[in-house]
């Protein structure tokens, strides 16, 4: 069984207003999406900038990107090939590291570009969501005048089904939470995906 290679994190909290979605039956067919996400035309993006601009924090990343480095590389062997794959196939087991996920779950929200759609496929992944919230963007941060931000979460042993029990008794007994920070730009345009384990 393969383990998958997670650093101890700590987890930022923040609260937002309105109540949280839980996951839901929703209609995968339904999750549209504009584009087949890439590296060469949509970069992966850290704080709204591409990765490779970013020396030191995104020099973390590379090996991700490349195992990664378009949408449907994160898809399931049968879905890759297709001309319209459908974005709910994700081959979870396929992602080692924090890093690799945090790449995956970029790529189809760039794929998607759309605030609300994206949210639905968190839904129908089994994730809980939580309203987004509007505020000011730094200049430095992104060239959008306001981000939007969300988060999600997933129940614990829940994940580690998703990603074909890589995480060993010990590490499912240590885990706190798994949750992933989301923001997009006023054009519904995805500007950064973190996922985030949380250990005793």
């Amino acid at each position: 069984m393969r383990r998958i290679n997670l650093a101890r994190k700590s987890l930022l909290v923040t609260v937002s207003v309105g109540a949280m979605l839980l996951g839901a039956p929703v209609d995968a067919a339904d999750i549209t999406y504009h584009r087949l996400s890439n590296e060469t035309d949509f970069p992966f993006l850290k704080n709204g900038r591409p990765a490779y601009d970013l020396p030191q924090a995104g020099a973390g990343y590379r090996d991700s990107i490349m195992r990664f480095p378009d949408v449907r590389a994160c898809l399931k062997k049968g879905e890759r090939s297709k001309a319209k794959p459908d974005l709910s196939q994700v081959d979870w087991t396929a992602m080692r590291l924090t890093k690799d996920f945090d790449v995956c779950i970029f790529r189809i929200l760039s794929s998607i570009a759309d605030i609300e759609e994206s949210r639905r496929w968190f839904l129908d992944q089994g994730f809980a969501v939580r309203p987004v919230r509007q505020e000011p963007a730094s200049p430095a941060w992104a060239k959008s005048p306001l981000i939007s931000r969300y988060a999600v979460s997933i129940e614990k042993h829940r994940f580690n089904q998703k990603i074909g029990y890589q995480l060993n008794f010990i590490q499912v007994w240590a885990l706190r939470g798994v949750s992933a920070q989301v923001a997009a730009s006023d054009n519904q345009e995805a500007l950064a995906v973190t996922l985030t384990l949380t250990f005793l």
